[in-house]
């Protein structure tokens, strides 16, 4: 081989082995680390998500507790007297204002509804979702056997207007004594806003997508409907974008809603910036290595013939690092070119905006002054022309003649320039 040859060709695979190892380091070490960390901080966000929603249901139960163990609606059960729904019940905006209450049902042992209401303003007043509708609704098959056990009961009831956090006590004395003479039972929508707060207590951003949710894709409807309740798992979305899934289930049992969470972005962008630091100093060390390396052969060598050998080597691993690093530079620029633009300018707001855009562009600028020009003129115009046309029609109040009128037409056509002064 030539002499002259070998000292390039060994900085080329020197070099390339360098890169090669430290793209193995990220590749499969460092990344690996932090998608790790990524998928459990996302099981994490689902179980806080979870948390808050059986919070919620539990606070409403605890509320529920108070109402249920209560001589007076105890003996409510017993007198029906429309006094308690009066002071108690009578004011419904009240009602979901400060206890964020949509529904309210009592019942009798025998299933006959003593008192049934229901209000949500965004739904536009009072509603009685048809679960609770007619003489023996339809949800009393559920509650009747709690309410011969006496037991609590709780959970998530799918109706036409949403999803609903349902709870029902049996209905005792305040001590907690005597039969249950009833059902009382407490309903709160889970709507966007209330979705929302708990996003925002738990710092989570989750939604709930019930089985007629029009959100929902073909794919999630699968996962609905193969995903077994209260089990957190890792699915694609349709796009592939990784999601958090848990089949929430209801009062039967069955799967009714299905909570999505997504993957936190920050912990991605973190891993980059770290290979990104990892694979820089690494490289730069490496890289320092082999030049310290070929300078100290170089002065080692004693004959001519070597020493440019050695030169050759040193300029190859040279224009080797210069290219590697005008490669880096470029495509870390793209990369921040892309999010700016992807950050200034969304999808939505491209097209006619975007069209607009060129077309001023392309305009000169000397057209554009000079309309602009031209519209003051005309504003400065139509100012005078006002201006004179209101002097002159008061003079003609006073004097009563004619005239007036006249002179305060041609001021505006000479004003205007549409045809020459006249005479007074």
């Amino acid at each position: 081989m030539n002499p002259r040859i070998r000292p390039v060709l060994t900085a080329t695979l020197a070099f390339l082995a360098a890169l090669f190892a430290i793209w193995a380091l990220d590749r499969w070490i460092v990344r690996p680390a932090f998608v790790e960390i990524e998928q459990a901080q996302a099981f994490e966000d689902a179980a806080r998500a979870r948390a808050a929603i059986d919070g919620e249901l539990r606070g409403l139960g605890e509320e529920l507790s108070d109402w249920a163990q209560w001589d007076d609606a105890y003996a409510f059960a017993a007198s029906r007297d429309p006094a308690f729904v009066a002071s108690n019940l009578g004011d419904w905006r009240l009602l979901e204002k400060n206890s964020r209450l949509n529904l309210c049902f009592i019942f009798a042992r025998d299933g006959q509804v003593l008192y049934g209401g229901g209000y949500d303003a965004q739904l536009g007043g009072f509603l009685t979702p048809a679960a609770f509708a007619g003489e023996t609704p339809p949800i009393w098959s559920m509650l009747a056997p709690r309410l011969a056990r006496e037991e609590p009961y709780g959970g998530v009831l799918s109706t036409e207007n949403g999803l609903l956090l349902l709870a029902a006590r049996p209905i005792v004395t305040t001590r907690g004594t005597g039969v249950a003479r009833g059902m009382l039972v407490f309903g709160r929508f889970l709507d966007d806003k209330l979705l929302r707060a708990l996003g925002t207590q738990t710092q989570v951003t989750f939604e709930l997508l019930s089985a007629s949710d029009p959100r929902l894709s073909p794919l999630e409807r699968d996962y609905l409907d193969t995903l077994r309740t209260g089990e957190a798992v890792l699915r694609p979305a349709t796009d592939g974008t990784l999601f958090v899934y848990e089949a929430l289930a209801g009062l039967d049992g069955q799967a009714l809603a299905l909570l999505r969470t997504p993957i936190r972005q920050e912990i991605s962008a973190t891993a980059a910036r770290t290979s990104q630091t990892l694979i820089g100093s690494l490289g730069l060390v490496m890289l320092a290595l082999l030049l310290i390396h070929t300078w100290l052969r170089s002065r080692a060598e004693s004959a001519v013939t070597d020493r440019h050998a050695a030169a050759a080597g040193v300029a190859a691993l040279v224009l080797l690092i210069g290219l590697t690093l005008t490669y880096g530079l470029f495509t870390e620029w793209r990369e921040r070119s892309r999010q700016a633009l992807t950050r200034d300018f969304p999808g939505r707001s491209r097209g006619k905006g975007r069209t607009r855009a060129r077309v001023d562009r392309k305009q000169p600028r000397r057209d554009r002054n000079r309309s602009t020009l031209l519209r003051r003129r005309r504003q400065r115009q139509s100012s005078a022309v006002q201006h004179v046309c209101d002097a002159n029609a008061g003079a003609a109040q006073v004097s009563g003649a004619g005239v007036a009128p006249a002179r305060a037409a041609r001021a505006a056509r000479r004003l205007r320039g549409r045809s020459p002064p006249g005479p007074p």
